[in-house]
């Protein structure tokens, strides 16, 4: 009732003005997809991201199996429910293409190799997911920071993230950084619809002032309860995301315990509620929380020791000087100018009243999130997205203040004697420098290091798949080619060839090249167990036979245990036996 209430009161003009500023979001998120869309079709159809395998794998079991508990617990279950949903809906139109079931299509489970993930669709559809969220995380930064500073300062705040490296390159692969990002966003905005609807804050004005004490409702109701307990359904999808994100639930308590206008015992019915809410979504989210409470236990014990016993990273690095490793990207994720203007912002935030609150929460929670992580020595940037993000929206509010005191300067209330040449200029241009300023300073500080990076993922072919349409030019029916194991080149792939393949590890294929039984080859330069490259003298006995046609990529091929990622440039050595030469 409250909110119909509501609503009849609003001024349809506000309306129309409102309206009018959320479609600046529509830009905003196209420039968002097409910084992070190059990702999604990169190396394909090979992973291009060290972390991609873990969340497939585990899908490919849900998917062959039938079972509904993944087997690994170092993540959370969600990503991997998220995509199986998805490939049961794409499942028809698989059998309508390829004439089978999607089952049948599967990689083997257990996987033989790490880098073997199909069919390949799964891949496309496991990175369109990460976009959708990234994305949506992106609007949900400029709601956030809509809601507590104005319009103004959401779409800034939304500009940013969608432009900020940190963001960007995360954004089209598969990694369950997304998802927990996504699910601490939408906690943290319904605990502002919470605080707001119960304090009376503004939703903000279109003028990018902190708020225009419009009334969103009585703390008594229904509707203001189910925000509390939205947000605690967040957290709790948030932590079968990835664990630690589960921590935002700090200032989500935050808020329910200082509800103003009620006593103790109603604040700790709030925060029950927000938490049963929390528990339940963790336990549909991932039924294994419960059923399989040891096992989960033992793998966040084992992740531990791994995050323990691997000294790598430097996040104060990663911020300002060169992006996570296993990124490519090789510039600031954050740079100091962003830093700066977050580190204002956090000062506005903490100095007005009515952002002190949220703030307080979201110290809480980076307070909360640094002590659990320092203790490691294992720094991938990617832990810190949530932070990140929030840092938008810290830097929002320096942006809405400063397009306040523009907008006084416009009025002319700027204080008179020394400043009044200041109050003239600044009243005439400074609201517009302020906006022009809030648009070009992302481009200035993010394009040209973005450039680079989106260049390299729109370009990026993987090697393997340049061989095979190499082989597909060049082998056709009737000719046999011999496929080296240790490329692990996925078996939907070389089916597009119409020569006869066999694919055999590098031993047996060595004997079969000595005796020049084929007429193609496809090997790469590998390292044998112990580290040792092949010998001389077997590229002698080859070369002897075959011509080297064609080579893609420039890494070595590791002789390696399953699990190593292979990466999306190795060398393929292209191999033609050479004319007239018959069988041994």
């Amino acid at each position: 009732m409250c909110a119909n209430a509501a609503s009849i009161s609003r001024d349809p003009r506000q309306d129309r003005q409102d309206r009018r500023w959320r479609l600046l979001y529509v830009p905003i998120l196209l420039v968002a997809a097409a910084l992070r869309l190059p990702a999604v079709t990169a190396g394909f159809p090979y992973l291009n991201y060290v972390d991609e395998g873990h969340v497939l794998h585990r899908t490919i079991h849900l998917l062959a199996s039938g079972d509904w508990d993944p087997g690994w617990y170092i993540y959370g279950a969600l990503p991997n429910y998220a995509l199986a949903g998805a490939a049961a809906l794409y499942a028809p139109v698989y059998r309508a293409v390829h004439g089978h079931p999607l089952r049948q299509g599967l990689s083997h489970d257990p996987p033989f190799h790490y880098n073997q993930v199909e069919p390949p669709e799964l891949l496309l559809l496991a990175r369109l997911l990460a976009l959708g969220l990234a994305l949506g995380s992106v609007l949900l930064v400029g709601m956030l920071a809509a809601r507590l500073a104005g319009q103004a300062a959401g779409l800034f705040a939304a500009w940013l993230a969608a432009l900020l490296p940190a963001l960007v390159i995360r954004g089209g692969s598969v990694n369950v950084d997304v998802y927990a990002l996504f699910f601490v966003l939408a906690a943290l905005c319904f605990v502002e619809r919470f605080r707001a609807a119960g304090e009376g804050k503004a939703e903000g004005s279109d003028h990018g002032d902190l708020g225009d004490l419009r009334q969103l409702g009585n703390p008594g109701d229904l509707g203001n309860l189910g925000n509390l307990i939205g947000a605690g359904a967040m957290c709790g999808l948030a932590l079968v995301s990835k664990y630690p994100a589960v921590l935002v639930c700090l200032a989500v308590a935050l808020a329910a315990v200082l509800a103003p206008g009620r006593r103790w015992r109603q604040r700790l019915a709030l925060l029950a509620a927000a938490g049963g809410a929390a528990v339940a979504a963790a336990l549909l989210g991932m039924p294994a929380l419960l059923l399989k409470t040891g096992k989960v236990v033992h793998a966040l014990a084992y992740e531990a020791s791994l995050y323990g016993g691997t000294v790598a990273g430097s996040y104060w690095d990663q911020a300002v000087r060169k992006g996570e490793w296993d990124q490519p990207f090789y510039h600031p994720e954050l740079g100091y100018v962003f830093l700066g203007c977050a580190a204002a912002g956090l000062a506005v935030g903490l100095l007005d009243p009515r952002l002190r609150r949220p703030v307080a929460g979201w110290l809480l929670f980076g307070a909360a999130l640094g002590g659990v992580l320092a203790g490691y020595t294992f720094h991938p940037l990617r832990n810190l997205l949530p932070l990140i993000a929030l840092a938008c929206v810290l830097a929002a509010f320096l942006y809405a203040r400063l397009r306040r005191a523009a907008a006084a300067g416009a009025a002319g209330k700027l204080p008179r004697g020394g400043l009044r040449g200041l109050r003239g200029r600044w009243g005439r241009w400074g609201p517009r420098a302020v906006d022009l300023a809030a648009v070009l300073l992302p481009v200035v500080l993010f394009a040209p290091d973005l450039a680079d990076y989106v260049r390299h993922q729109a370009t990026l072919v993987d090697s393997r798949r340049q061989a095979v349409d190499w082989l597909a030019g060049h082998a056709g029916p009737g000719d046999n080619v011999l496929v080296s194991a240790e490329l692990l080149v996925l078996r939907s792939e070389l089916q597009r060839l119409r020569a006869d393949i066999a694919v055999f590890p590098w031993r047996e294929a060595r004997a079969r090249l000595r005796k020049a039984r084929f007429r193609f080859a496809a090997i790469g330069q590998l390292v044998l167990p112990g580290g040792r490259p092949i010998p001389q003298l077997a590229w002698q006995e080859i070369l002897g036979r075959y011509d080297i046609r064609a080579n893609f990529g420039e890494q070595t091929v590791a002789w390696s245990p399953d699990d190593m990622f292979h990466g999306n440039r190795e060398t393929v050595y292209l191999l033609e036996r050479k004319p007239g030469l018959p069988e041994d």
